[in-house]
This record gives C-alpha cells, sequence and structure tokens, in this order.
C-alpha cells in the first residue's frame, strides 16, 4: 500500500486503527454493563473456580484439567475488590471486551476498513459475547487469548520477528485456560509449516514450537504427576458428553448407584464407537442450529452465512500470502467446531466461532451489495447492504433487551445455602446434584449417587453425609422422589425448602450424624 513509505500516511492509520479499536472496545463494555444485572452469572463450573481461586497456593489443583489460568486471574482481581465473586465478573468483563480488538486486527486484514469495523461491530454487539462479559467462566478469557493468539500468528503483524513467539505465548495461556484449545496451537502450526514460501518458515515454526512447549511443559508435568493429562481431560469430557447426553434425551445421568446390598457401582461412560458417533451426531446437528440462530435473524442468517462460506472460499483460490493469512485464521477458529461436538454444545462453547460468523455475515452482505450493484445501481446494492447489517444489529439488540441468556438456575441453591450457611446448623458434608449449595453455605459437596432412600441413607452415613439435597429439577430418584413428594423416610429429618414457579428445593438432614 501507498502509506507504507509515507511515514505521515502510515502515521495517520495507526491512529485511525487505534481509535477505532477504543471505540469497539467501549462499545463492547457498554453492552455488557447494560445487562450487568439482568442476565445470568452464575453457573455449576463457576464453583470450582471460585474455590481454586480462593486455594490457589495449592499447588495440587493445579492441573491442566482444572484451567488454572482463569482462576487465578479471579485471584488477582477478586483480591483487589475484596471479593471473588464480583472478581470472576470482572475479569470476564475485561477479557470479553478486549477481545474485539484481536477481532477488528483479523477482519481488517481480510476486509477493506469500513467492512471491517462492520463486522467488529456486529461482533461486539453479539448477545452471547456480551453476556460472556459477565459470567464467572473461563469463556470472556478464552476468547480473548484465542484471538489475540491467532491474529499475531495470521494478521496483519504477523511479519514482525516477535509475532510468532507472542504466539506461542497466548495459544499457551489459551490452553491453561481451556485444555481442548490444545487443538488450536496444533493446527496453526500445521498451517505455519504449509505456508512454505516465505524463507524463514522454520525459523518461524521453530520459535513458535518452543515458547508453546517452554510455558506448557511445567503444568503438563505437574498435572502428570497428580495423575492427570490431557488423555485423561479428554476421558473425562467424553463422560461428561454421556451425562449431558442422558439428561437431554431424559435417561438417567446418575454415574455412582448404591445397591441394596451397599455395594458401590461407578457407570462409566458409552465409549464404544457406535456410542460416541451416536452423541456426535446429535450434538453436531446442534451445534448448526445453535451458530445460525446467534449469528444473524433466522430469515437472512442461512443465506449470509452460505454466501460469505462461499466468498471465503473464492477468497482463498486467488492466493498470495495475504489470501493465505486470510484462510488461515479462519481455519484455526473453525477447527475446534469439528471437535466440540465429541464433548457436547451450549451457547458458551460456541463463542470463539462468532467472531467467524460475524465475519462471514459481512462477506455474505457484501456479495449481495456487489451483486445488486451489478444488476442494478451501485447506491441500491448499498441500500440493501445496509439494511442487512441494520437488520442484524436489531436483532441482536432486541435479544440483549428482551431475552435474557436462560433463567438462573441455581438461584434456589444460593438462598438455601445462605440460609444454610447463617441459620447456625452444624457444618458438614452436603450431597446433592450440584456444587453451588455447598458452596454459598461455606461446606464441602459430594455427588449425589442413584439408588433406593435406604441404600443411599448406609453409604452418606459411612461418607458422614450431613444433609441431603432433593431438587425437582435434578433426575428422577427413588429417593429424590420419596424427598420432594412429602414423604421422606424417617432418617431424612427436613430442616429447609425453597421454592420458584413449579421448581422445588428441600433440604434434609441426616439423622445418623450427631454434632
Amino acid at each position: 500500500m501507498a502509506y507504507k513509505n509515507n511515514p505521515v500516511a502510515a502515521s495517520s492509520v495507526r491512529l485511525v486503527n487505534l481509535t477505532v479499536g477504543i471505540l469497539l472496545l467501549l462499545a463492547a463494555g457498554a453492552s455488557t454493563l447494560a445487562i450487568w444485572s439482568e442476565a445470568q452469572y452464575f453457573f455449576g463450573d463457576s464453583v470450582r473456580y471460585l474455590r481454586l481461586a480462593g486455594d490457589i497456593w495449592n499447588v495440587d489443583e493445579w492441573t491442566i484439567g482444572n484451567r488454572p489460568m482463569y482462576a487465578l486471574l479471579v485471584f488477582w482481581i477478586g483480591s483487589l475488590v475484596d471479593n471473588f465473586e464480583l472478581g470472576g465478573r470482572l475479569v470476564s468483563l475485561i477479557a470479553a471486551s478486549l477481545a474485539v480488538v484481536p477481532a477488528y486486527v483479523l477482519f481488517r486484514g481480510s476486509l477493506p476498513s469500513a467492512w471491517a469495523v462492520t463486522a467488529a461491530a456486529l461482533f461486539a454487539l453479539n448477545p452471547v459475547r456480551s453476556w460472556s462479559g459477565q459470567w464467572i467462566l473461563t469463556e470472556g478469557v478464552n476468547l480473548l487469548l484465542v484471538l489475540t493468539a491467532t491474529a499475531l500468528c495470521f494478521g496483519p503483524v504477523s511479519k514482525r520477528r516477535w509475532s510468532c513467539a507472542a504466539a506461542g505465548l497466548f495459544y499457551a495461556m489459551a490452553v491453561l485456560t481451556r485444555p481442548e484449545n490444545v487443538v488450536y496451537p496444533m493446527v496453526a502450526a500445521a498451517l505455519l509449516l504449509f505456508q512454505r514460501r516465505r524463507a524463514d518458515i522454520g525459523r518461524r515454526f521453530v520459535v513458535f514450537a518452543v515458547v508453546l512447549g517452554a510455558v506448557l511443559l511445567p503444568p503438563t508435568m505437574v498435572a502428570g504427576r497428580q495423575g492427570a493429562s490431557f488423555v485423561s481431560t479428554a476421558v473425562t469430557g467424553l463422560a461428561d458428553s454421556d451425562v449431558n447426553f442422558s439428561l437431554r434425551t431424559n435417561a438417567s445421568a446418575a454415574r455412582i448407584s448404591v445397591g441394596a446390598d451397599g455395594d458401590v457401582e461407578t457407570v462409566g461412560p458409552d465409549l464404544t464407537l457406535e456410542g460416541v458417533m451416536h452423541r456426535y451426531a446429535y450434538f453436531a446437528s446442534q451445534l448448526v442450529s445453535r451458530i445460525v440462530y446467534l449469528s444473524a435473524p433466522a430469515l437472512v442468517a442461512p443465506v449470509l452465512l452460505l454466501l460469505g462460506w462461499l466468498s471465503a472460499l473464492a477468497i482463498a483460490r486467488d492466493g498470495g500470502i495475504q489470501r493465505f493469512n486470510s484462510s488461515a485464521w479462519q481455519i484455526v477458529l473453525i477447527s475446534r467446531a469439528l471437535v466440540l461436538p465429541l464433548f457436547w454444545i451450549e451457547d458458551r462453547y460456541l463463542l470463539v466461532l462468532l467472531p467467524l460468523t460475524s465475519f462471514w455475515i459481512i462477506l455474505g452482505i457484501r456479495s449481495i451489495n456487489k451483486w445488486i450493484g451489478t444488476m442494478w445501481s451501485r447506491r441500491s446494492g448499498q441500500a440493501l447492504a445496509l439494511v442487512l447489517v441494520v437488520a442484524v444489529a436489531a436483532s441482536f439488540a432486541s435479544r440483549l433487551v428482551a431475552a435474557k441468556p436462560a433463567e438462573d438456575h441455581y438461584a434456589l441453591e444460593r438462598e438455601a445455602g445462605r440460609w444454610l450457611a447463617t441459620s447456625g446448623q452444624t457444618p458438614g458434608l452436603i450431597l446433592s446434584m450440584s456444587p453451588v449449595l455447598a458452596y454459598y453455605a461455606g461446606m464441602e459437596h459430594e455427588w449425589l449417587p442413584d439408588g433406593t432412600p435406604e441404600a443411599i441413607y448406609d453409604w452418606a452415613c459411612g461418607r458422614q453425609v450431613r444433609y441431603v439435597v432433593a431438587d425437582q429439577s435434578d433426575f428422577k430418584t427413588p429417593l429424590t422422589e420419596s424427598l420432594i413428594s412429602g414423604s421422606p423416610p424417617s432418617e431424612y429429618l427436613y430442616i429447609y425448602s425453597a421454592m420458584e414457579g413449579q421448581r422445588v428445593l428441600k433440604l434434609f438432614a441426616l439423622k445418623c450424624v450427631r454434632g
């Protein structure tokens, strides 16, 4: 470009890009703050991160599977504000807002300036990205790290000497945030090797691999000594996939069953090829339907995504280093979509794909703009493109205003947990299907098994369980049905209940445990 040989013009471009980045950052932060007190921000997984942040000096908890990077950030920010729960939300707010900047960098390397800004603005306003900015979950940090690493590898700054080293560092931190992110650096490394036209490709790949390995090796060795590894984490993920599949198909999701004779049986996941592929097909269909819904209004999303994808293929065929980078970052981001159905689908897991779908939506609108401009007039094409952009933005705004991401599934657990913590009850182990109540009660949690009330009673007393939680929304077992129905066995002493709509949560004390 002409400005590369003109210092004044280059400085002006940098200033414009900086200004655009700041405006996008402010828009992203504002969209999250607008729903700060409205959207759900606490999940069952949040308890794990908050507990780890509170016990950050316990080296035994620093495993790959426990995703220590997010917990470390929660510890730092939570310590500053003297509240880990607020700290977790602030970490997500900062990270999910900052993530629009590397997204814009990627778009700017693949699109003209005005279209790149539009794509980044749509991503900034996407409801899932906005909601993620207040979750006590890894998603916001994960988004920032993955997009930053990918932009360093394949964005406009990828030619810098330090870019591959920095990309390796950020990919490593992304893996420490979510272990399944190991897919991204593997695909990025393969693409770096594939890019043979550069004379320094060997050096770039070696620098990338050395930095990535140097950061990941120590925690991986610690995890190995503790019996954890990427393989064990993947197997655990497959087991969780089986649980989620069971829950969504109305089957029992209990992984521990206590027999009448008191024997404990651990029910393993179905890891046969047929079982895995059955779940893969089920979750893949969910992935496609949710991506289409999250990307744009239902009436135009399939068409725009298809046109955008075809346009991206056409760009890739043109060749050249800039075209290679444009295709490479898309391949990196989409790679996880091929692996994700092995586990299970939730909107929050699709967050890293939304920059790519925003890019495709804009490519689709740009294609329509060109086609209408050729068939009729340039002004007609621009008008229709504007209408489509406004329609997508209006759809996002309406979802932010009117449609919360989900009801607060853990409101009753928080209410009951806080009551238990302040009512003078004796502390003890809590048996339930959610760790949230135990967290707010300041007590330890044990997973509720399947089995008859009598068998579970004997098993729980042997483990010195003090409290049992029965939630109407959990999967049904003989124990939970008897506790919820109002006719519990005499060994289960009712002490508290909470109700919201048709949902009832009841708390019982086991008589076998004495204070």
